[in-house]
């Protein structure tokens, strides 16, 4: 960086006593055959990045039956907390939280097929789904011991059009257990899940009326309020919720989510919301970090530049320094008129 930054480059100056002769070096051994180097262990991924501030995002806390709007944490972090008094209970919150970028989405043009990713979300594919019209998907992420489900939307025509979901003993979900027949519009407050680790979701329609439809997110993480009072979730994506079934009274949970990528950005979305009004609370809270550790050294060091930069000579030294040049000048004119002499 020009008259910021420098190279010094020296030459040597010392003269010293030569180096006394030495004895004829023998003639060397032919060199060893070159040896490939040990492999090296790779380098462990750094941990993600801790949140240590946080802001509560507009309407926070929550109560009541209403529906909280989805929310973003563009600086990649969120913290919920759920506080309930000693009396009366209700069913609670039930949600999921991912990257805001997106989750892998299928709809009815991929039914038949199978799945094998740990989050995504399946829908019917259109504003109205078809008449007569039967779908399938099979979710069957590689290793997971459950596949969990929610719906952030359920409009079905109620009685005649059904979601159905299942446990498959296999992957071809040959062998098979039904957990839960969907219909109307009433969205399950607890997740659905597979032990399985397999999950089969399908759609049938009759051949009249059509209604908006579904959309549901699976996952094989489900965080809840059981064990540890406070939680970091770092897998970077699964459904959060208070537990099965309502609430206890005096309780508090905390879950920090952690996205997997330092300042990744991340959303959190409820499909289900019921609290007691005023005086059991959620409270949703994004990262309002500055910036991450490398972010902040950056902006130290620009900080320092500008300083550097900007920075005046103080008034005084301005004056001495003046001076100084003055007194020079009159000693070079006095020295020049002797000299003339």
């Amino acid at each position: 960086e020009n008259n910021y930054d420098y190279l010094h480059i020296s030459t040597c100056s010392g003269g010293g006593a030569p180096n006394p002769p030495t004895s004829p070096t023998p003639s060397p051994t032919p060199p060893s055959p070159p040896t490939s180097p040990p492999p090296s262990s790779p380098s462990p991924p750094s941990p993600p990045a801790q949140c240590t501030s946080y802001d509560e995002v507009p309407s926070s806390p929550f109560t009541g039956n209403q529906l909280p709007e989805p929310v973003t944490s563009q600086s990649g972090g969120f913290r919920v907390k759920m506080v309930t008094d000693g009396s009366q209970r209700r069913a609670g919150f039930l949600g999921w939280y991912g990257p805001s970028s997106g989750l892998p989405l299928h709809s009815c043009a991929a039914s038949g097929q199978t799945f094998t990713d740990s989050m995504g979300q399946i829908w019917d594919g259109s504003s109205q789904y078809e008449n007569s019209q039967t779908c399938s998907w099979i979710i069957a992420p590689s290793g997971a011991s459950q596949v969990a489900i929610v719906f952030d939307q359920l409009h079905m025509e109620q009685d005649f059009d059904w979601i159905v979901v299942d446990a498959c003993a296999n992957a071809a979900c040959s062998n098979y257990a039904v957990l839960a027949t969907l219909t109307g519009t009433s969205v399950p407050s607890n997740p659905i899940i597979a032990d399985t680790g397999i999950m089969r979701v399908r759609m049938i329609t009759d051949e009249t009326e059509t209604r908006p439809g579904f959309k549901a997110t699976y996952s094989t993480e489900v965080a809840s309020c059981s064990g540890a009072a406070h939680q970091d979730l770092t897998n970077g994506g699964g459904i959060i919720m208070d537990g099965e079934g309502n609430y206890q009274n005096n309780q508090v949970c905390e879950w920090d989510i952690i996205p997997e990528e330092e300042g990744q950005a991340m959303s959190l979305s409820l499909v289900s919301f019921k609290m007691e009004n005023n005086y059991d609370y959620l409270h949703i809270s994004t990262c309002s970090n500055a910036g991450t550790r490398s972010q902040k050294m950056k902006g130290k060091r620009d900080a320092a530049l500008r300083s550097k930069r900007s920075r005046k000579i103080p008034p005084k030294v301005a004056a001495e320094t003046a001076a100084e040049k003055s007194l020079a000048a009159q000693k070079a004119q006095v020295a020049a008129a002797r000299a003339g002499h």
